[in-house]
């Protein structure tokens, strides 16, 4: 059996995610499958409605299939609930609060 890595990523800031963009783009192509969340944003920043972690996950689902994006992050548990498979590895990503999903990651595991 091969071990599937999940990757759910909080991308942090508007401006952080705006400069890096295109690097992002590409950097989770090892994923099996990646769940992107809202940015994080910071106390320092406005809200900047040129930039999101839809967009970003539009963008990179057009090459890397199995790309999802999540509003909140009950439907990415949920989500993860249906989908988890026996031996999956999941990775969470971000500087934000993404640490909260992890007791309610293992609740369905």
């Amino acid at each position: 059996m091969q071990n599937r890595l999940i990757v759910v990523f909080q991308p942090h800031t508007y401006s952080r995610t705006k400069k890096l963009f295109r690097e992002f783009t590409t950097s989770f192509k090892e994923a099996d499958i990646l769940l992107l969340t809202r940015i994080f944003a910071s106390k320092r920043e406005k809200r900047d409605i040129s930039i999101s972690g839809r967009q970003l996950a539009q963008t990179i689902a057009q090459e890397q299939k199995n790309t999802f994006y999540f509003d909140d992050n009950q439907s990415l548990v949920s989500f993860l609930s249906q989908k988890l498979e026996r031996g999956d590895i999941i990775l969470t990503l971000g500087a934000g609060d993404i640490y909260k999903l992890h007791d309610k990651i293992k609740q369905i595991l």
